[in-house]
């Protein structure tokens, strides 16, 4: 009796099969769930990473763009060029020299679309005898394509002033994965252009000289039927 109860116990093969497959449902349920959250972190971490990077993009292209300088460089005399894939232009940026005072704060910088990356391009000096290469520096990488607009009294693709510099940039950049940013920066309005390179570019007309002692003029208004006011006349005769 006490022998027949001891070949009883255990488990069958059909309970220790079930046993096995519960056990590895639940193992794939569970490395489903793993490695879901997994490539959940992955994709996180990537669209963090883009993000991060088109919001350094757009702030670095926001400090050059709204202290953009009417002023040409030796070797271009344009202040703002707009060549193939590339926008040249100078502007002020105090934080490159703070701490370094032998640094200037006057940067020629060019913003340039190659092999599928965006480059900033920064010259440390203007006006030397002879050219200094910049420092190039990968800004935004997987960019497809980019197009430049410039607004002044209105928005048009080209920029052919010489001395001038636009109101407003815009940059439209489509990604390798078709997604499209458009930026919109306004320009520092303000700044002097010397008489000299107006004149000599011919895109800005110049005043003529007034005698600064000079007493203001009073504008005369026509009358009611709109004629012009009589002219006062000087009687250089003699005195009757």
């Amino acid at each position: 009796m006490n022998s027949r109860l001891r070949l009883q116990q255990g488990f069958t093969l059909l309970e220790v099969m079930i046993a096995l497959m519960v056990f590895a449902l639940i193992s794939m349920m569970a490395w489903q769930i793993i490695h879901g959250a997994m490539e959940n972190s992955a994709f996180t971490d990537k669209q963090t990473a883009n993000l991060s990077q088109l919001q350094l993009t757009w702030s670095r292209l926001e400090r050059d763009l709204t202290q953009m300088l009417p002023r040409a460089v030796n070797g271009d005399d344009q202040a703002l060029r707009l060549s193939e894939n590339a926008l040249s232009f100078t502007t002020q940026d105090g934080l490159a020299s703070f701490g370094r005072p032998q640094e200037p704060d006057i940067l020629r910088v060019t913003w340039r679309l190659k092999d599928n990356t965006l480059w900033r391009e920064v010259a440390p000096a203007l006006d030397l005898a002879s050219p200094v290469e910049g420092v190039q520096v990968p800004v935004l990488e997987h960019v497809k394509s980019g197009q430049w607009r410039f607004f002044a009294e209105g928005w048009r693709s080209d920029w052919t002033s010489k001395t001038a510099i636009p109101q407003g940039v815009e940059l439209t950049v489509t990604l390798e994965n078709n997604e499209e940013w458009r930026w919109v920066f306004v320009v520092t309005d303000g700044w002097p252009i010397t008489t000299e390179a107006a004149g000599a570019q011919g895109d800005t007309p110049t005043e003529p000289a007034q005698d600064p002692n000079a007493s203001p003029q009073e504008t005369q208004q026509p009358d009611a039927a709109g004629n012009a006011p009589a002219q006062p006349t000087t009687n250089t005769g003699a005195q009757p």
